[in-house]
């Protein structure tokens, strides 16, 4: 085993990644929503969902609309499906995402305008995310990676350099850079390990064009 692991030792995919302000600068574009494509709608909310709440795709897609509730100046999304973190008394903690003052990128706003928008076709659909052609079912992992894929790649992010599974490891290495305690990633992206943060996901964020440390909402 130890020949094998030198032969083919088990190394990070990304030495860097890309830098998310880019990707929510290319959002903020996409606004008002009465004034966007459903399909922009669909993407911009479901970008927003991945990037702001650093989850797997695979939680993100078993979302149900019925577990969303709207506080003040927050949304919470309790998480009804087992996940790849789940396990014998402990289930990946709820989501919990604050408003923006800027509203080109508030995921409650987002949210908000997006269920108004599905409502007439949404049916007993129990999916938050459902695919914005007929016959309007919840999306698989493989439907929200090109999602992902697609606004990256009409962000300026080099697709071949960079997966969509990519934007768990820019949104956490973007919350560390900005001094976000450990203990506040791990909780709110549902990790266990800061061995795993540190081996897998906490990487320097790739210059682009002299803009390096931003915060996730940029000054309106």
């Amino acid at each position: 085993m130890k020949i094998v692991f030198n032969l083919r030792p088990a190394i990070p995919r990304y030495h860097v990644t890309w830098n998310p302000d880019i990707v929510l600068q290319f959002l903020e574009s996409w606004h008002p929503p009465p004034n966007i494509t459903l399909k922009q709608l669909t993407q911009k909310t479901a970008l927003l969902l991945v990037l702001l709440s650093g989850r797997r795709g695979n939680t993100i897609i078993n979302l149900h609309k019925d577990n969303v509730s709207f506080h003040d100046n927050e949304v919470h999304i309790s998480i009804g499906e087992l996940t790849k973190t789940s396990s014998v008394g402990r289930h990946e903690p709820e989501i919990i995402l604050a408003s923006f003052q800027n509203k080109t990128l508030c995921i409650v706003e987002y949210l908000q305008a997006y269920f108004k928008a599905t409502e007439n076709f949404r049916g007993s659909s129990p999916h938050l995310l459902l695919s914005f052609v007929d016959p309007h079912k919840g999306i698989t992992t493989s439907t929200l990676s090109r999602w992902v894929r697609e606004v990256m790649s009409q962000s300026g992010i080099d697709i071949n350099r960079f997966r969509p599974h990519s934007t768990r490891s820019a949104a956490a290495s973007h919350d560390a850079h900005r001094n976000v305690s450990l203990a506040t990633i791990l909780a709110s992206v549902g990790w266990r390990s800061q061995s795993t943060f540190a081996r897998h996901y906490n990487k320097p964020l790739l210059k682009n064009q002299g803009e390096f440390w931003k915060a996730m909402e940029p000054s309106p």
